[in-house]
């Protein structure tokens, strides 16, 4: 789970097929209703997301600043001023993308060639599986993507 600004807690997913963190307009909402002091802004042009199998599943019309502890097996990451597209369709979870990824030292096409490399990695894909599962819970790739990442701090 994450803590977001210190006043709602939500469920997030380390997604390596997004550029940037995605979270659900639910999320903004709840943060709103906790009077917290969320930054939002609008969007110039809206951001298209889609998934694995390229259907178009939502559109970002506003980014926010948050600030966001992790809940990790090692503890508690803090994530200061962290910038999420806002998904106007009803995602789940958060989508923890690839840019705090690699500020978190976690580099997914690094560990993905190593493991290739290795051997080590079998992997069988049923089209059919991933067709049934929900929109939300599918990788997610972004066209776009904001021009400056998070700022981590210690907790």
């Amino acid at each position: 789970m994450a803590l977001v600004d210190d006043k709602v807690w939500f469920p997030y997913i380390l997604d390596s097929g997004t550029f940037t963190t995605v979270v659900p307009k639910l999320l903004l909402k709840k943060v709103k209703d906790a009077e917290s002091e969320v930054i939002e802004a609008t969007l110039e042009k809206y951001v298209e997301m889609t998934t694995a199998v390229k259907d178009v599943v939502t559109i970002a019309k506003s980014m926010i600043h948050i600030t966001v502890q992790l809940t990790t097996s090692a503890g508690r990451v803090g994530i200061r001023s962290l910038r999420a597209l806002v998904a106007q369709d009803e995602m789940e979870d958060m989508l923890i993308g690839e840019d705090l990824l690699k500020c978190l030292g976690i580099d997914p096409h690094e560990i993905l060639a190593a493991r290739l490399e290795e051997g080590t990695l079998e992997a069988e894909i049923d089209s059919k599986k991933m067709a049934d599962k929900p929109a939300q819970r599918q990788k997610w790739s972004m066209i776009g993507m904001p021009e400056k990442g998070p700022m981590l701090e210690k907790r």
